[in-house]
């Protein structure tokens, strides 16, 4: 699919998280024609009575991904049969 070009009336808006707050990730997204929302390191979303309304905490999926590379089983696995691979995975996921 072609992205349509930007326009006055309708620009194109990029979101993008922390780990883009930088010089050179912001010049190449308004070189390449988009509108950057970068979040600022530090700065939290804030509702209307400019309270926090998420804590920081690390995504779900991270988190688990961290703890199933703690079964070296997984982390290298020796197994070559899918299905094995597989049980493994649930056994450790069921053991978490």
């Amino acid at each position: 699919m072609v992205r349509p070009a930007p326009t006055a009336e309708k620009p194109q808006h990029l979101c993008l998280d922390k780990g883009y707050d930088n010089a050179p990730a912001e010049a190449v997204v308004k070189e390449a024609g988009y509108v950057p929302h970068i979040r600022r390191i530090g700065e939290e979303k804030l509702d209307t009575e400019q309270k926090k309304t998420h804590p920081a905490r690390r995504w779900v999926v991270e988190r688990t991904f961290a703890w199933l590379c703690g079964c070296r089983a997984i982390l290298v696995r020796y197994d070559k049969l899918a299905e094995r691979y597989l049980a493994l995975i649930k056994l450790a996921s069921g053991l978490l």
